[in-house]
Parts: C-alpha cells; structure tokens; sequence
C-alpha cells in the first residue's frame, strides 16, 4: 500500500514539475523573439497637388508589414494619418504576441515512432489554432487599417490650408511606440515632411528611428531626426527586416 501511495506522489510531483519547465521553457522562448515596434504615418495632405511625390499606400500594403511581423517574430503596428491637427487623430493596432508552433521535420533516432506521432499531431493542432489566431486578427486589424486608409486619402483633407500637422503626427507617433517600447521602435513617415501647423516638435527616445518615404527632392526640415530615406514603402520595409 506504502509503495502504491509513494509511486502516486512521484508520479504527481513529475507532472506538476514538467508542466513548470514546459511553462518556463515557452516563457524564455518568446522572449527570445525579435521583437517589432512599428508606426506608420501616412500623410494625402498635398495628394491633389500635382508636385506630390508621396505615395499613396493601399490598405495591402499595411496587412503585409502585420504578416510580417508575425513571419519574423512579435510586435505591436500602429497606424495613423497626418491632417491638420493630429492629436486626437484615430488609429489602428496590430499586437501580436503568439510564438509560431515548431513541427519535428523528422523523427529522433531516441523517439519510439508512436511518441513521434503523437508530438507531431500535437504540434499540427497547435499550429492550425496558432494560423487561425492569426488570420482573425489580421482581419480585424485589416478592417481598422481601411478606415485610416479612407481618412488619410480623403480630398478633404487634401483640400485643407495649412492642414499638414505633421509634427503632431511625428509626436503621436513617439508616444504610441512608448506604450510598447521594448528595444528598437520605427516610426516610418510617408510624407513630404514638410509642416505647415507649427507645433512643438517633441524629442524621439533614443531607440527611435525616423524613416521618410517619398520621391520629392528634400525639403523636408527633420534632417537631425530622419535616419533614413526612402523613395518606396518596400524599401522602409526591407530595412526595418534586414531584407
């Protein structure tokens, strides 16, 4: 009887210690993902002009940088619009936070071939869930990202004196990525860069990278601050992935 009851209690002991180091395990793991903290910055202010050589980014074009946050590890998105006062402007949120599930390409030689089968099938489960996880926030994240789309495009706005508030998008910007700060932070602006509102420019963190997306010859007055320049999204893209 004594030995029954000790066996239980051994047996007991490895479960709830296994499900400790699994946890651990699956905790070290995502923190050892590269992580992606991302605002992009769309600006139509000038978009009937016929000088303009900013491009005008499809709603496409945005769910592929979210895709690629989730192909390339975890991160938050946002994304907002310049008009003429950016302070209360609406966004849209991309969080992703799920590891992908990895699937033994081929069995151990010290796996027995039943244990393999059942690893295996336990990984696709987690998998399937982990791409349906995704694909429903990325569909949500689609729909806020159209109605950016929609605000920041309209002649409304394109018609509007004096309506490139592109400091305060530049701040709006800056403090969306301090809420989910954790290393390096992107604020990608598709725009001319050039301000006509006047408000205080507040200072980027220090692990902030501004990066300017448009054709036009510089004339923009953000030379301290922008570390790149771009002339297509892809491009801003590539670099922020090392593409």
């Amino acid at each position: 009887m004594r030995t029954v009851q000790f066996l239980v209690i051994i047996s007991a002991a490895f479960i709830i210690l296994s499900s400790c180091i699994s946890t651990t395990n699956e905790s070290e793991d995502l923190s050892l993902e590269k992580y992606f903290n991302i605002c992009l910055v769309l600006d139509g202010t000038d978009r009937l002009n016929e000088q303009n050589g900013v491009p005008c980014i499809s709603c496409n074009e945005i769910t592929n940088i979210a895709r690629a946050i989730a192909k390339n590890g975890v991160g938050c998105f946002y994304v907002t619009y310049v008009d003429n006062d950016c302070d209360n402007n609406r966004i849209a949120v991309f969080e992703w936070t799920a590891k992908k599930p990895e699937i033994l390409a081929n069995k151990p030689l010290y796996m027995q071939v039943k244990e393999f089968e059942e690893i295996t099938r336990a990984s696709k489960e987690r998998l399937d869930t982990y791409d349906t996880e995704l694909e429903n926030s990325i569909l949500q994240f689609d729909k806020e990202a159209r109605i950016i789309c929609q605000s920041a495009y309209t002649d409304a706005i394109a018609r509007q004196k004096n309506g490139s508030d592109v400091n305060g998008a530049i701040n709006q910007a800056g403090r969306l990525l301090s809420a989910s700060e954790r290393g390096s932070s992107h604020i990608i602006l598709v725009s001319d860069g050039c301000d006509n509102v006047g408000k205080e420019l507040l200072g980027l963190s220090s692990s902030s990278e501004l990066i300017l997306v448009n054709t036009n010859v510089s004339k923009h007055h953000y030379r301290d601050i922008v570390s790149k320049e771009c002339v297509t999204l892809k491009q801003a893209i590539n670099y922020i992935f090392n593409l």
